[in-house]
């Protein structure tokens, strides 16, 4: 035996909550994973710069597994721009990746002048990005439903 609902209102509410598709489940855990990776990179510097030298070691494993979950993350931000429709995840992305390669290149070659401002970027940016996947909706955009059939008429007032 089924309890009716108290009002037809309540069901449509609750049909009405987006639910978050795995595709940005796995976007989520990506950027996650990128953001913890950069965080690190700061304390594998400073084991280096007390003394540890086996700290620049861990600093060039750190910076490739950070490469290697923004890549995850780039291919993550694709499909949910396919599917979901969200591109600024895409852009972020690509825009945080292109200055990770700038920091990257500028530790290989020495030049601490642009490795350690561009490293703080790349921090606040990846910190940004989480804040942005788990606080904002990244379930898909649909079109309002509407009740009387006539999709040409809606297509009109799309155009403008």
């Amino acid at each position: 035996m089924t309890i009716p609902s108290p009002s037809p209102v309540m069901d449509m509410a609750a049909q009405a909550v987006p639910r978050t598709p795995p595709s940005s489940w796995l976007l989520r855990i990506a950027v996650t994973a990128h953001m913890v990776a950069a965080f690190a990179q700061p304390v594998t510097a400073g084991i280096y710069l007390s003394g540890g030298f086996n700290g620049l070691g861990w600093h060039l494993d750190g910076a490739n597994a950070a490469t290697i979950a923004g890549a995850f993350q780039i291919v993550m931000a694709v499909v949910v721009a396919v599917r979901a429709r969200r591109v600024w995840p895409l852009v972020g992305s690509l825009t945080l990746m292109a200055i990770e390669y700038v920091v990257y290149e500028a530790g290989k070659a020495g030049a601490l002048w642009l490795h350690i401002p561009l490293s703080v970027v790349v921090i606040v940016g990846s910190t940004v990005m989480v804040l942005g996947v788990w606080l904002l909706p990244l379930s898909r955009r649909c079109r309002p439903f509407r009740t009387d059939g006539n999709l040409a008429a809606e297509q009109a007032n799309d155009d403008g």
